[in-house]
């Protein structure tokens, strides 16, 4: 239920314009530093990296070696680690 949770909360932000966001953040924090709008920048697009990762976890998933792993009885991690 977290991934599904993840992914809806990743899907609202996703809809919104990042550059929005970040144009509402400046004018909050009231700063006109190239510094601070890269920072934000950086922190509004971690949804793109959310999906990323989780397109590879479920590619990995669904491989072979993980279901023969887990039929001799290992968990996730345990394959992944």
């Amino acid at each position: 239920w977290s991934r599904e949770l993840t992914s809806r909360a990743v899907d609202v932000l996703h809809g919104i314009p990042h550059f929005l966001i970040v144009l509402l953040l400046m004018a909050l924090f009231d700063s006109q530093s190239w510094l601070i709008l890269a920072l934000l920048m950086g922190l509004v697009n971690w949804t793109d990296l959310v999906r990323f990762f989780e397109a590879e976890l479920l590619s990995l998933r669904a491989q072979p070696f993980m279901e023969a792993s887990r039929s001799l009885g290992a968990s996730s991690w345990q394959v992944f680690w």
